[in-house]
């Protein structure tokens, strides 16, 4: 399956360079395909952390949360 192809390479990538946050920013898109959400979320947090000044790594956890939002208030 492609899904769990892709999410084997983000996390090769990550445990390959973990201080890179666009590895995280992969991993965690790659997640959210994969229908993990919350592990989603925690590798976009990783990424702010492990580059706490790239603009970039912020706003692609500021729109996992958007995302978030809208999908539980779809739900309701």
């Amino acid at each position: 399956e492609r899904t769990a192809q892709v999410l084997k390479e983000a996390q090769e990538a990550v445990a390959a360079a973990p201080l890179d946050w666009r590895a995280h920013d992969r991993l965690a898109t790659a997640l959210m395909v994969a229908g993990q959400p919350e592990a989603a979320l925690a590798s976009w947090r990783r990424g702010t952390e492990v580059a706490p000044g790239e603009q970039q790594a912020w706003e692609s956890l500021a729109n996992a949360y958007l995302v978030q939002q809208k999908m539980l208030a779809a739900e309701e």
